[in-house]
């Protein structure tokens, strides 16, 4: 069956019923057409040589809503990639385990795939956009939506044998081999023909509402051109024009987030208040080092269903042309620590990763996922620009940086003054020489705040667990917060990979020369500005001395030149040369050069204040 222009992405979290390696026929005189319900369509399981569509799992029923539900149109559901032969190649021993937790599977904890929208129903999900463009202050006047969905979606699975660990349904594309847990249908079930019960006499799930959207176009940015030119010389310096490259890309560098004006963090044992002017602080900076839009996907009303007070409000602060808001209010259901007895999940920071991936991610070269408490800050360079210069001539599709929790800087912040009267309130000011609490200085930007690394670069390889990557969303096919899990040349299959002549091995590894860290001096670095709240830092009089017990909260500047010694720094061994007490070191790049321009586009923004 074919595929069509514009496909809308429905998540499946069902581990156990995975994409089907079966092929599928129909039973209508339009092989390879969307058929029209009214003319009873009839799909069959088939061999994989009579197939019209291989690896599907749903048919895809598309109808106006139960007013007109008899004149809908069907298509068979795509995936991106074949999951269940991506884990036998990752090493895998099935796609799920039958004790224990499923660790190892996390990077399952979405499966993804599309529905294909008929041509015919296509003009209901599409919005046009006012043919005489407009300012930017208009087009945020304009509706983002419209709030009746015209069209919906049934989804029909299709049943397919069940697998044990162990088990695969392959067919010899896939490894080259008969064997290998490949199942043929007709030897399995008969040769008589399987034809799949009516629609109507299936079970489904019914009436999904299609959003409508905008379509995008390279008119929206006036930046993006349609080809360009290069030129470069051979070893006899003879002047070489290379073809044109048709279809650039709208973006070089995009960056995604998942955030809130305010959030619980995991135990709920406490609430993170200053989402709003992180969030401020965070997208100007990223522009300044240069990536060319950011999108913000809102989960504040999964918290404050009637807060008035979103991230639009900081949003609506920068051009359209640079920062996209997309409410997500999708909540997380359990948000127990990962040590508990029943491990948290961020299924909807996970979902919103997935989105910003598929829907952003072919207008873009490079994309990073990250939380507004990081920051990606290039080395050596004022824009990051170079750097993706030199990835894309080395061949790189995945930048790495390793990840540790910075500290806020005790000298740059102010005493938090409680208004709570109460005996057990914790940041209650008894003696004003020795307040328990401390908030940064509103003077300050939150970057100089926290611009003091308790593991000083470069970070062990440790602390690679929580990276952060810059990748290319052509070759990630997967990505799950801290990981590139699927590329493309994991998904290869054997019947691809010896077409592409290229070597075959059943278990894939990693490619070095795709894929590396970056040299912090010289190339990138992540600086980690995670909250510290005013309650973690009491106690800090005991703990924040030279050789006492317990992990200072706050940040006391090293000199440069007192190194770092990984084996001995969480003793509290490390002081300065007068014997004080230290356990951070600055980064003098971000101090000298990039909080100074970060202060600079921050002043030409309205501050909060005027906005509230």
């Amino acid at each position: 069956m074919g595929h069509h222009d514009r496909h809308d992405t429905i998540d499946n979290n069902n581990g156990n019923d995975d994409d089907d390696t079966l092929g599928y026929n129909n039973d209508d005189d339009r092989p390879g057409m969307q058929k029209n319900h009214n003319r009873e369509t009839k799909y069959v399981l088939s061999d994989l040589e009579s197939a019209d569509e291989r690896e599907t799992r749903f048919i895809c029923y598309f109808h106006e809503g139960n007013h007109n539900r008899n004149n809908g149109i069907s298509t068979l559901s795509v995936y991106p990639f074949n999951y269940e032969f991506v884990a036998w190649r990752k090493g895998q021993n099935g796609m799920f385990v039958t004790k224990g937790p499923d660790m190892s599977q996390f990077w399952l904890s979405q499966l993804l795939f599309q529905c294909p929208i008929p041509k015919e129903f296509q003009n209901k999900v599409s919005l046009k956009r006012s043919p005489n463009g407009g300012s930017s202050a208009e087009q945020r006047q304009r509706p983002q939506r419209q709030t009746t969905p015209r069209l919906y979606v049934d989804l029909i699975p299709i049943r397919t044998p069940v697998r044990r660990p162990g088990e695969w349904l392959f067919h010899h594309n896939h490894t080259g081999k008969q064997s290998d847990g490949t199942f043929e249908p007709r030897t399995a079930w008969g040769q008589n023909i399987h034809t799949l019960p009516p629609m109507r006499d299936s079970g489904r799930w019914e009436n999904i509402p299609i959003c409508p959207r905008h379509e995008q176009s390279p008119s929206d940015d006036p930046t993006t051109t349609s080809s360009t030119t290069s030129s470069s010389t051979t070893k006899d310096n003879k002047p070489v024009v290379a073809k044109e490259k048709e279809n650039k890309k709208k973006h070089r560098l995009v960056a995604c987030t998942w955030t809130s004006a305010a959030h619980q963090r995991r135990g709920n044992a406490r609430t993170i208040s200053d989402g709003i002017p992180r969030l401020r602080e965070w997208i100007a900076f990223h522009l300044m080092v240069g990536f060319d839009h950011v999108y913000v996907y809102d989960n504040t009303a999964a918290h404050y269903p009637n807060a008035t007070n979103n991230l639009k409000l900081v949003t609506s602060l920068f051009p359209v042309s640079k920062v996209t808001h997309v409410e997500w209010p999708a909540q997380v259901c359990n948000n127990n620590r990962p040590m508990h007895s029943d491990p948290g999940e961020r299924s909807s920071q996970y979902a919103a990763e997935s989105s910003c991936r598929e829907r952003f991610g072919p207008d873009t070269d490079w994309m990073a996922s990250m939380d507004p408490d990081e920051y990606l800050i290039p080395s050596s360079q004022p824009t990051w620009h170079n750097m993706l210069d030199k990835a894309d001539s080395q061949g790189l599709k995945v930048m790495k940086f390793r990840s540790t929790r910075a500290r806020p800087r005790e000298s740059l912040m102010n005493p938090f003054l409680t208004k709570s009267t109460t005996k057990d309130d914790v940041c209650k000011v008894i003696d004003e020489k020795k307040p328990p609490c401390l908030v940064p200085k509103v003077t300050e930007t939150f970057l100089k705040v926290y611009n003091c690394e308790y593991i000083r670069s470069p970070k062990p390889s440790r602390f690679q667990r929580a990276m952060k990557q810059i990748y290319r969303p052509d070759h990630v096919l997967s990505h799950f917060v801290h990981y590139s899990t699927v590329t493309q040349p994991i998904a290869r299959t054997w019947e691809e990979t010896t077409r592409a002549k290229l070597p075959w091995s059943a278990h894939h590894y990693d490619d070095a020369t795709m894929e590396r860290f970056m040299n912090e001096f010289t190339e990138g670095v992540l600086l980690h500005a995670k909250t510290t709240t005013p309650d973690e830092m009491v106690g800090r009089f005991k703990s924040c001395e030279a050789k006492s017990f317990g992990m200072c909260p706050v940040g006391h500047e090293c000199p440069d030149d007192v190194p770092f010694d990984d084996a001995t720094h969480t003793k509290q061994l490390t002081t300065t040369h007068e014997g004080k007490f230290c356990n951070c070191w600055v980064n003098r790049e971000v101090e000298n050069n990039f909080v100074p321009r970060l202060e600079k586009a921050l002043q030409r923004l309205p501050n909060l204040g005027e906005l509230q």
